[in-house]
């Protein structure tokens, strides 16, 4: 994509055309991080998650569930999963979560009953056939594998945002996420740093969590009125 000579004029060139446009909203996701295990991509769709909704939850009903991740993200999807779970299973790497989850978090899983966090704990193995059947974790200090009937894998452990292709237009941070709202000096929350730029969800700075039907609504609402305000849209 080329900045054109106005203010909010975009060219993008893309199958051999030229499209423009007086805004662009991006919206091109994350690439959500993999952990070198066999059989991973075997198992994707069909036992192995890297997003907690609605839709999972069903997949993973009376059935013991695996989250892997030490993040707020992870003890999020433990809590919701635990709804429709038999059980859940945090597995973390590290001796405690104080330093990657908010105490008050931390607490609820540690408080219930149908959550178990494993500390020092990694995925050793993934079986089944057509799908995920059972997950051999291993525990790091003692070097012990214990085998876990689950159906399903969710995988909480960071991602990377495509936005490569925006390094030179908006301010991006570290990790590659669109800075928007107080971040890059505007005011609404999802404006980029140059005018007639906003980022959806996934791609935006401190965002990269999937959000429901209601909630993408109203989202849409807002980018709506901010667009509105900037006599793109009416």
């Amino acid at each position: 994509m080329s900045v054109g000579k106005g203010l909010r004029d975009f060219d993008h060139y893309c199958r051999g055309k030229t499209i423009c446009a007086k805004a662009v909203i991006v919206a091109t996701g994350v690439q959500y991080r993999r952990l070198p295990l066999k059989d991973l991509e075997r198992f994707e769709g069909a036992g192995i998650y890297y997003a907690a909704t609605e839709i999972e939850a069903r997949y993973c009903r009376d059935t013991e569930a695996i989250i892997v991740g030490g993040g707020n993200s992870a003890g999020q999807a433990a809590m919701f999963l635990s709804r429709a779970a038999k059980h859940v299973h945090l597995l973390v790497r590290g001796a405690t979560l104080a330093a990657s989850m908010s105490d008050y978090l931390s607490n609820r899983l540690e408080a219930d009953p149908g959550i178990t966090i494993h500390y020092h704990s990694e995925i050793a193995e993934l079986n089944g056939e057509d799908y995920l059947q059972s997950v051999a974790v291993l525990d790091m200090n003692s070097g012990k594998t214990e085998t876990i009937s689950a159906r399903s894998v969710f995988f909480m452990v960071g991602a990377a945002p495509n936005t490569d292709w925006l390094s030179n237009i908006v301010d991006l941070d570290k990790r590659g996420f669109v800075k928007t709202g107080e971040a890059c000096g505007e005011a609404s929350p999802y404006a980029a740093s140059f005018p007639g730029i906003v980022s959806w969800h996934l791609c935006r700075r401190r965002c990269a969590r999937r959000i429901g039907k209601t909630r993408r609504l109203k989202r849409w609402r807002r980018i709506s009125r901010h667009l509105e305000g900037l006599g793109i849209c009416k």
